[in-house]
C-alpha cells in the first residue's frame, strides 16, 4: 500500500516537481513505487497460498526493497535534517529485514511453504 501512495503522490505532485525541473525524482518515485506495489502485491498473494518462490521472493525482495529505497534517498534527499534522521532509518530498515527473515525462518511458517 505504501508504494501504491508513492505512486499516487508522485502523480498528484507531477506539476510541482517539473516546474522545479525535478524530472528524475519524478520518475524514480513512480516507476519503483508501481513495480513494487505490483511485486510485494504478487508476493502476499503466492504468500497467502503458500507457495515455495512466494517465500524466497519475499527473503530476497525485503532486502532489494530497503537498497532501491535507499539508493533513491541518498541520490535525492536535499533536507536539512537528513544527517539526523538517517541513523534512526536505517537502524528501522535492519530491524525491517530481521523481522521478516526472522518470520519467513520460523521452523512453523517454514515447513508450512515445504
Amino acid at each position: 500500500m505504501f508504494n501504491l501512495a508513492r505512486v499516487v503522490q508522485a502523480v498528484r505532485q507531477a506539476d510541482l516537481m517539473l516546474s522545479h525541473n525535478l524530472q528524475a525524482p519524478l520518475v524514480a518515485n513512480s516507476v519503483s513505487g508501481l513495480a513494487w506495489a505490483i511485486g510485494f502485491g504478487v508476493a502476499a498473494i503466492g504468500l497467502y497460498r503458500l507457495q515455495r518462490r512466494a517465500r524466497r521472493w519475499t527473503l530476497a525482495a525485503i532486502v532489494l526493497y530497503l537498497v532501491n529505497l535507499w539508493l533513491i534517498r541518498l541520490a535525492f534527499s536535499r533536507s536539512s535534517d537528513e544527517v539526523f534522521t538517517r541513523p534512526a532509518d536505517a537502524a528501522l530498515s535492519m530491524l525491517s529485514i530481521l523481522v521478516v527473515w526472522a518470520f519467513l525462518f520460523w521452523p512453523g511458517v517454514r515447513r508450512a511453504f515445504s
